[in-house]
């Protein structure tokens, strides 16, 4: 892959702090949504009462589209749908959600990825879904039925609002052992994929000490570069590349056995004290 980016690195994204009680509140609006991302979400709305129908709780958006932010052709829509069944008993509906979420990509190429899938609500409730308890709070908004967002405990910049670093060791580790294969047909996501989480659990490091929260790509570059300057351009790096996704295995590998190990010891020290 040439070395020419086709997407700049720009300093943009959105962040949010802690109020004076130490809490992430969600100020986002519906009205954020704006098109063309708005005819796909007013589809994907239908499409979910459609396939879910009676067992439907509530609909959230989130990531940029959610804030009006995002971009055609780099932003993703990502959307989850929360419904009244016992886990693990609606697969054949996730699997047809992502066979929709396919149709959706090809139908709307202004979006790289769609996102369309359900999570049973009493866990929710229960507070054993945590990420999706921080993703309420953050970045999503409620575009259907009951804002779960007014019932679930507030949170925190810290441990509690962490989204990408408790499985960030078993991403990096597959992909070394990945890129490490030469027999192992590298592609761009793969890339994309390392890089992204790479930069986000970097962030998710700080975050409680900057008492704020992201997930955009360039702010937690900023913050954890901030902190940890002799990182700096290894960190720029991540991001470059997880804009501008490369196959080249040494240059990959390279940032997840150097930068990539540095920022799981670091994950291990803060999650573990």
């Amino acid at each position: 892959m040439p070395e020419t980016l086709t997407t700049p690195i720009r300093n943009i994204g959105t962040v949010i702090k802690a109020n004076h009680d130490g809490y992430l509140v969600n100020n986002l609006l519906e009205t954020s949504i704006v098109e063309p991302w708005k005819g796909v979400v007013d589809e994907m709305i239908v499409t979910y009462k459609e396939i879910l129908s009676g067992s439907l709780h509530s609909i959230y958006v989130r990531g940029s589209v959610a804030r009006g932010t995002a971009v055609e052709g780099i932003s993703d829509i990502d959307s989850i749908a929360v419904v009244n069944l016992e886990p693990g008993s609606f697969e054949d509906k996730q699997e047809l959600l992502r066979e929709i979420a396919i149709g959706f990509e090809k139908k709307y190429p202004f979006s790289v990825f769609v996102e369309l899938q359900a999570k049973p609500l009493q866990p929710i409730l229960d507070l054993e879904n945590r990420i999706f308890r921080v993703l309420v709070h953050t970045t999503s908004i409620c575009v259907y039925g009951e804002n779960l967002a007014t019932i679930l405990p507030p949170i925190k910049p810290g441990s509690e609002s962490v989204v990408v670093s408790y499985n960030f060791p078993t991403i990096l580790n597959e992909a070394i052992e990945q890129f490490s294969n030469s027999e192992f047909h590298v592609k761009a996501w793969h890339c994309r994929k390392l890089m992204r989480n790479l930069v986000r659990s970097g962030f998710e490091i700080v975050m409680e000490r900057e008492q704020l929260w992201t997930r955009d790509l360039y702010p937690s570059y900023a913050y954890f570069a901030k902190n940890y300057p002799d990182y700096k351009d290894d960190m720029y790096q991540a991001l470059t590349y997880s804009l501008n996704p490369m196959v080249d295995r040494e240059k990959v590998l390279f940032l997840a056995t150097n930068l990539g190990r540095f920022v799981e010891t670091e994950i291990s020290r803060y999650l573990n004290p």
